[in-house]
């Protein structure tokens, strides 16, 4: 759909005034994991290798490394094609499971070779520091400084490597505590940093970049009026409501700022958390939600349902894997109107998606990150309940749920 940019007058300045409170248009994530390294398989499956002094090994989809140094530290990467002239986060979850007291932990990027690599690292004391290995020459960059947020004791830690036009910012389970300018000695690699006699285990390796996405970009107007935002703070009942087989708890912040998850724990179907709003539904609305995949069954899916009446409802689904799929179940009998299809729009992994249903005129709109994928005829809708659906053993957080009509 395209639009095209008028003169404001005095007749819309009058019915924008007159109209309930506006908000902007949500919009799609900037950044998304592209890619995730869970370490299932076997050592064959990656090429891994052991000597007199290290071991790399693959334990039940974790990473161990293993360092009987005792002098040099121990460094393992991939590559994993990242553009050092562009944006990128890289992340890993890890543990220390054993070491000599006082031995650093932690990411490696821009790794050339073991005398050219960056290492963003954690100490058994609570410290953290950034080091530079350059032509044999280690330095401290920065630290090392004590910090609340790192945890011991065998607890995993998240350390993230986050560069942001001219800066790169260092995160520890989820709180900033260093930015610096940019700087690289061009290495391509990617991995994990083992100081003199320690053992280190990772559950996953992440990098997230900047999204581009593909097709018509579509939305709602921003003179369209509120009927309903939620980002799912404290007391949104009845998102909150513990029950099943979907379960609404809110979280602490552990890797992130914590928040609203959704739980599903039924293997065998799907089942919905939905509440009724008011709107019209012969005139124009929309629909927006953003969903942020923590554990899903490629399966089954989740996202949005809405039209709801009882057990009928149309569904709007996606898969951590990239899927999408849109129906309607009624009277017992599912119509697919999409069967699970990949998509370049669909953001990976633990990413999260932003869903838009817009009703304009007589047809039906379904999009993606801000871009169409799919339209059809509108039918009047019976119901206005809508919200969430999930299948499977399933785990999401809701971010964001607006609803929205047509501005008179």
């Amino acid at each position: 759909m395209k639009m095209t940019r008028k003169r404001a007058s005095v007749l819309m300045l009058a019915a924008l005034l007159a109209s309930s409170v506006l908000a902007a248009p949500a919009a799609p994530p900037a950044m998304a994991m592209v890619e995730k390294f869970d370490f299932k398989g076997s050592n064959e499956d990656w090429g891994l290798r052991s000597d007199a002094s290290s071991s790399h090994t693959i334990d039940d989809g974790y990473f161990v490394l293993t360092n009987l140094s005792s002098s040099k530290p121990l460094l393992t990467g991939w590559n994993l094609g990242i553009d050092r002239t562009k944006d990128f986060a890289l992340e890993s979850d890890f543990t220390v499971l054993g070491g000599i007291q006082g031995a650093a932990a932690g990411l490696a990027w821009d790794y050339k070779d073991d005398d050219n690599y960056y290492a963003f690292c954690v100490f058994p004391d609570g410290t953290w520091s950034i080091l530079r290995m350059r032509n044999r020459s280690v330095s401290t960059i920065a630290g090392p400084e004590a910090s609340p947020t790192i945890r011991n004791n065998g607890s995993y830690n998240r350390l993230k490597v986050a560069r942001a036009g001219s800066f790169l910012s260092f995160a520890i389970n989820g709180t900033t505590v260093k930015t610096l300018p940019f700087e690289s000695i061009g290495g391509a690699y990617s991995g994990f940093y083992a100081g003199p006699r320690i053992i280190v285990r990772s559950d996953n390796l992440v990098l997230s970049l900047n999204r581009d996405y593909e097709g018509e970009r579509l939305g709602r107007p921003a003179t369209d009026k509120v009927v309903y935002e939620t980002s799912f703070a404290k007391g949104s009942d009845p998102w909150t409501l513990v029950r099943r087989p979907v379960a609404g708890k809110l979280e602490a912040p552990y890797f992130d700022g914590g928040g609203l998850a959704l739980s599903h724990a039924d293997p065998n179907t799907y089942s919905a958390l939905t509440r009724p709003f008011d709107f019209d539904t012969s005139k124009d609305f929309s629909v927006e939600a953003t969903l942020r995949n923590l554990s899903d069954d490629d399966d089954y899916g989740f996202g949005l349902t809405l039209d709801r009446r009882g057990n009928d409802y149309l569904y709007f689904r996606l898969t951590g894997s990239g899927f999408y799929s849109i129906g309607r179940r009624s009277a017992g009998k599912t119509e697919t109107w999409v069967e699970w299809t990949p998509h370049p729009n669909v953001n990976k992994y633990e990413s999260s998606n932003l869903l838009g249903v817009y009703r304009r005129g007589d047809r039906l709109y379904f999009c993606i990150n801000g871009r169409k994928v799919h339209e059809r005829d509108y039918w009047r809708w019976g119901s206005t309940e809508l919200g969430f659906i999930l299948g499977g053993i399933t785990k999401v957080r809701p971010e964001f749920l607006g609803v929205y009509a047509s501005s008179p």
